[in-house]
């Protein structure tokens, strides 16, 4: 399809221009248009004003770009992961898959690999959300249970919270990671400096 004044777009713009055009003139001039307002007949300048309005929106739309999509595909990424930290986690691998497919259709011009949208997503749901598709609802003791055939499951070790930060083996406590937003907000706060 070709876009501006010589595409089949800029064909179709022209004509519609030129039509509502001529219906405005002819609200203007004819004086057999008429409008009834409040009892007294007049020439139908409401008519001619609608009309102008429609050309001049047509022939505007001429020199418009045709097809221009500018997206922040930081941002799609981080609505997408905030959204994905909030389903059920016997749910979430699947709705990734989906996700990624959706994004890769919707960005097919783009050209990004499915790979490499869902390795992105996958990265800033454990970076921001600690949520890994390796362990989804599974702590370490749950999994050597299944491993093991045991029939008396272990005690499940607490959820990590944030006030119950995970460790990392040197025994230092590992502050969770906020979300995309949270991050951007925490930016933004005016720092105290004290000397």
């Amino acid at each position: 399809m070709g876009q501006g004044l010589f595409g089949f777009s800029g064909c179709i713009g022209f004509l519609e221009c030129s039509g509502s055009s001529y219906l405005a003139a002819d609200r203007f001039r004819n004086p057999k248009r008429r409008i009834v307002l409040g009892g007294k007949e007049y020439q139908d300048f409401l008519g001619g004003i609608g009309g102008m309005l429609f050309s001049t929106a047509f022939a505007m739309r001429l020199f418009a770009p045709y097809g221009v999509k500018e997206v922040n595909m930081e941002e799609v990424y981080a609505h997408a992961t905030d959204t994905l930290a909030k389903t059920p986690p016997e749910k979430l691998p699947q709705l990734m898959a989906d996700t990624t497919a959706t994004l890769k259709e919707h960005f097919k011009d783009k050209d990004i690999a499915f790979s490499e949208i869902f390795i992105r997503m996958m990265s800033d749901m454990y970076r921001y959300h600690h949520i890994a598709l390796d362990n989804l609802g599974n702590e370490p003791e749950e999994r050597l249970t299944k491993i093991n055939n045991q029939d008396k499951p272990a005690e499940a070790a607490p959820k990590h919270t944030p006030a119950n930060a995970p460790r990392n083996p040197l025994g230092h406590v590992t502050p969770p990671a906020a979300s995309h937003t949270d991050r951007i907000a925490e930016a933004n706060e005016p720092q105290l400096q004290i000397l």
